[in-house]
Formats: structure tokens, C-alpha cells, sequence
């Protein structure tokens, strides 16, 4: 309840890496009227810690991935992929079939959530989407368990080119931020 923003987002940080169920009903409270830019998706954490056990709460973060600021959108769909709330799948396919900031988010999310039924969606993207939405939909489709070692490769490649060419530092953030998210669920490769 402080009103400082760094509170806050301590408090809510704490409560990601140590739920407790009990607050669900004060953290959902919270939700509705936090607007602090680096509080809120503190918060959101905090709830996507508490949604696996908690369908209402669940429920509020895939809403929550459909509405608001893009920005906020961005983390509540990173919590969801981080996460693996399945519930959220058909939410996240819908976003990543739009063009915008929170396609590359709403694709690999698809991925660490790690629902197969999402892998139809991501092969259309590979298919139809631009060139730097395709280090998202590798590393999406690797997180699924799908052609692991050829879309890494591809990604290594992406990485290496796009740091030797100035000029392709989108291609080069996709393709680190697929290859960490990769390395992040224990890939070794």
C-alpha cells in the first residue's frame, strides 16, 4: 500500500519468488489500480506465480493480455509464457497473429508455454512473417520440441550475421533473445 513505486515493486518481486495465496484477493485488488510503469509488471509476476493454483487469477492475466497499454500487455504476456499458463494459449495465438510490438512477446511465450496446439499458428507465421519475426517463431517452435537443432542453427547464424552487419540490430536482438530464452529452459546447446 506504500505509495513510493520502489516499495511496491520490491514488495511484488518478493511475492513472485515466494507466493502466497493468501494475497491473491489484495494482489487482484492491486491489479485493477496499479499504474506504476515499473510496479505493475512486478505485479504481474506476482499473480502469474499464483495462477497455476488460482483459476481466477488466471483468468484476470489472459484478460489482462488483451487489453491496456502495450507496454503493460508486453509483461503480463512474458508472465504468461514464463509461467506456462496454458489457459492462455488461444489469447497468445490471437496476439501473435496481429502485426505490432507484442507479436515477437505473444510468439515466444507460445513457446515456453510449450502447448503443441500452438505449433499450426507458428509454422503459418514461418511461413508469412516478416524477417526479424522469424528468430521469435524459431526459438518458438524449439521451445515446443519442434526441429530443435535446426532452428537453433538458424538462430546461431541470425546472431552471427546480424553482429558482423550494421544495420540488422532487430535481427540481433531476436535472435539473442530466442537463443536466451532457449538456454534459459536448460537447452545446453
Amino acid at each position: 500500500d506504500s505509495p513510493n513505486d520502489r516499495l511496491r515493486e520490491v514488495g511484488y518481486g518478493y511475492f513472485e519468488h515466494n507466493p502466497s495465496p493468501a494475497l491473491a484477493t489484495r494482489l487482484m485488488q492491486a491489479l485493477a489500480t496499479e499504474t506504476g510503469e515499473f510496479v505493475r509488471p512486478s505485479l504481474v509476476r506476482a499473480l502469474a506465480a499464483l495462477a497455476g493454483a488460482n483459476p481466477q487469477v488466471r483468468d484476470a492475466l489472459v484478460a489482462d493480455a488483451g487489453r491496456g497499454v502495450d507496454y503493460f500487455r508486453s509483461s503480463v504476456i512474458e508472465a504468461l509464457g514464463d509461467y506456462r499458463i496454458a489457459a492462455a494459449t488461444p489469447r497468445l495465438v490471437a496476439i501473435a497473429k496481429l502485426e505490432g510490438p507484442l507479436q515477437d512477446d505473444a510468439v515466444l511465450a507460445l513457446g515456453k508455454i510449450g502447448d503443441k496446439a500452438a505449433l499450426t499458428a507458428l509454422a503459418e507465421l514461418q511461413r508469412s512473417g516478416d524477417q526479424v519475426l522469424q528468430t521469435s517463431v524459431a526459438a518458438g517452435i524449439c521451445l515446443i520440441g519442434q526441429n530443435c537443432s535446426s532452428h537453433l542453427g538458424f538462430l546461431q547464424k541470425t546472431l552471427g550475421f546480424a553482429e558482423d552487419h550494421p544495420g540488422y540490430q532487430e535481427l540481433l536482438r531476436g535472435a539473442a533473445a530466442g537463443l536466451g530464452a532457449i538456454g534459459a529452459r536448460g537447452n545446453e546447446e
